[in-house]
Parts: structure tokens; C-alpha cells; sequence
């Protein structure tokens, strides 16, 4: 861009003995410039720029992403159908719910990560219900075939 050199803009008199200047503009004009601020549109990212940005924070990060309440009540409410030796709702410790809580999420990341994989296989960008479902069944494949190998 070409740099100018600005000259200084000439005073018109106006009738009562003063100047004006052309940056002073009247009333009409000061509204209508208030209108045009109050109707300026919010800035907006481009598509993909938050998400990315959220991506790198929380591969940051360290906390977990599960709620620990709802979470805490998820546990629980499977630990519900199998009672205990008595007869008796089991018990969990804060640690054993925290541990919990922590495999659960590292399945889910490594569920998500391997769906992605596949998504890419297909030659895909997005993620789709049917990704993670073959990939779920994939897991529980293997941990069947685990648990058999443990059990003989």
C-alpha cells in the first residue's frame, strides 16, 4: 500500500464565529454511524479453528473428561445387579471409583482413536455411528477372547 502524506483539512467558519472541521458531522449522520456499530455483525472463527483449538487444550491437559458425580452414579448403578457375598449393594472406595473412571475414559479415547482410523481407511473425515459400533464390537471380541485364555 502506498504511503501519502496527509495534509491538513481546511476550516469552514460557520455562522456564530466558529470552525468546523469535516470530521465533525451533524446529528443525522452521528446517528446514523451509531446504527451502523449496533448492527455490526459478531466475529465469527472459520469452521475447524475453535475445534483445533480445543483439541490441542485438552491434549494438554491432564484432568479427566467424565464428570466424577455422574460417572460415580453410572458405576454404581451397574454395580446394582450384581450383589455382593451377603446379599448385600457393593460398596466402592473414592479411590476404586477413580480408577474406574479413568480405564473408562482410556477405553473411550482408544474406541474413538481406532474409529478414526477406520473413518480415514474409508476414506473419510467424520466419525460415524457405524465406526464406532464395529470398533466396539472389535473390543468386545478380543475381551471374550481374553477372558477364555485367562479362564483355562
Amino acid at each position: 500500500m502506498v504511503r501519502v502524506k496527509h495534509t491538513p483539512e481546511k476550516r469552514k467558519p460557520l455562522s456564530n464565529g466558529t470552525t468546523k472541521t469535516s470530521d465533525q458531522k451533524e446529528d443525522g449522520d452521528q446517528s446514523l454511524r451509531k446504527v451502523k456499530q449496533i448492527a455490526r455483525k459478531p466475529h465469527r472463527y472459520r469452521p475447524g479453528t475453535v475445534a483445533l483449538r480445543e483439541i490441542r487444550r485438552y491434549q494438554k491437559g491432564t484432568e479427566l473428561l467424565l464428570p466424577k458425580a455422574p460417572c460415580a452414579r453410572w458405576i454404581r448403578e451397574i454395580a446394582q445387579n450384581h450383589k455382593g457375598l451377603d446379599n448385600e449393594p457393593m460398596r466402592f472406595n473414592a479411590d476404586a471409583i477413580e480408577a474406574l473412571r479413568t480405564a473408562a475414559e482410556d477405553l473411550a479415547v482408544s474406541l474413538f482413536k481406532k474409529a478414526q482410523l477406520r473413518a480415514c481407511d474409508r476414506k473419510k473425515i467424520t466419525v460415524t455411528a457405524l465406526d464406532l459400533r464395529r470398533e466396539f464390537q472389535n473390543f468386545q471380541e478380543l475381551a471374550v477372547v481374553a477372558q477364555q485364555s485367562t479362564s483355562v
